[in-house]
């Protein structure tokens, strides 16, 4: 079967019922956005995991994504009045009039970005879209090294109902590729359409970075403060770090 390089309607169908759970970070952007005193900016916005409670919290929040199809499956939960605030658009191409006093890309979407000149391309367009004293807060995974070195054997992730009796599973794998500094993921989906199995594939690369890396792109897009945790409760590094949080002050 043909592996795919971007998020079709498979996985938009299954993506929220994949990430019923993950509520890890909700509540760190949550009040991020809350409390940030003027419009916010989550760029990769997809089906409105944060978006849409933020929106429903009061927020005067905007989405960006170039992803139709998950753009569509968010406007399914929002009021037609609002679909002004989301827009299909490569992070690396977008510049708003409007300044935002926050900036979020949550759920490790700046590892989707994957040459050192799209990443300062696309952290300089952060930098310009934010208010003066505006905050861009963003996290990703602290790369494993045995991980990053031999990969991940195929897992069963996620097995349940996504209708009554139609059972659906998903999958994933990654393998290394060193000499990118990337790890190939797989996911394999498997469900049962009315009788029949089905299954898709999707295929993408995620760039890792590590730590000094992170705070040096940062700096060079022009970041005054750079601050970088290890969850989501704000501690600071040490030795036992999953999760890389960071938070960058205009």
């Amino acid at each position: 079967m043909e592996k795919k390089y971007y998020y079709n309607d498979v996985m938009v169908n299954f993506y929220d019922i994949i990430h019923t759970d993950y509520n890890v970070d909700k509540k760190f952007y949550l009040d991020k956005i809350l409390n940030a005193g003027g419009p916010v900016l989550e760029i990769g916005c997809g089906t409105g995991r944060i978006f849409c409670d933020a929106l429903k919290e009061g927020a005067d929040i905007y989405g960006i994504d170039q992803s139709e199809l998950m753009l569509k499956k968010l406007k399914e939960k929002i009021d037609f009045n609002e679909y002004c605030r989301v827009q299909v658009i490569d992070a690396l191409d977008y510049i708003s009039e409007k300044k935002f006093k926050l900036i979020i890309a949550p759920f490790r979407m700046f590892m989707h970005i994957l040459t050192v000149k799209d990443q300062l391309k696309f952290l300089k367009n952060v930098y310009e879209n934010l208010a003066d004293d505006g905050e861009y807060v963003f996290n990703i995974f602290n790369p494993d090294p045995e991980r990053i070195k031999t990969g991940d054997k195929e897992n069963l992730r996620y097995e349940a109902e996504y209708l009554p009796g139609r059972i659906f599973k998903f999958y994933d794998m990654s393998q290394p590729d060193l000499l990118n500094q990337c790890q190939l993921v797989t996911f394999r989906f498997e469900w049962d359409d009315n009788g029949e199995m089905k299954e898709d594939i999707m295929y993408f690369p995620m760039r890792y970075m590590f730590r000094f890396e992170i705070q040096h792109l940062c700096e060079r897009a022009g970041f005054r403060k750079v601050n970088i945790y290890r969850d989501f409760d704000y501690n600071e590094l040490n030795g036992e770090i999953k999760e890389f949080v960071v938070i960058c002050k205009k």
